[in-house]
């Protein structure tokens, strides 16, 4: 229940806001010589999630660049072992002859 008073307080905070903005503007006559600076609730949670999505793509990445570089040392042992096996099998062979 408190977040969504904060959230109203910040509604009724940043709609007081406004009005005394177009208040002095109307006094003054030019054109939104005040600007809005801060971000809404709203904004304010949609770039925390699309920062915490950035981070989860760059952890992705980098998983995916050790998975690559595992699977390539796994593929050179296991060519080793291959060419070893082949070693042993051939002198097992010269062995009985």
């Amino acid at each position: 229940m408190s977040h969504n008073y904060k959230l109203g307080n910040d509604y009724w905070k940043r709609y007081f806001d406004d009005l005394n903005r177009n208040k002095i503007e109307e006094k003054n006559k030019k054109t939104r010589m005040l600007k809005r600076t801060s971000q809404t609730p709203h904004e304010i949670m949609t770039t925390g999630i699309k920062n915490e999505l950035l981070s989860y793509k760059k952890m992705l990445y980098d998983e995916q660049q050790k998975s690559d570089n595992l699977r390539g040392e796994l593929y050179q042992i296991s060519q080793e072992n291959i060419h070893y096996k082949t070693k042993l099998s051939r002198i097992h062979q010269l062995l009985e002859n």
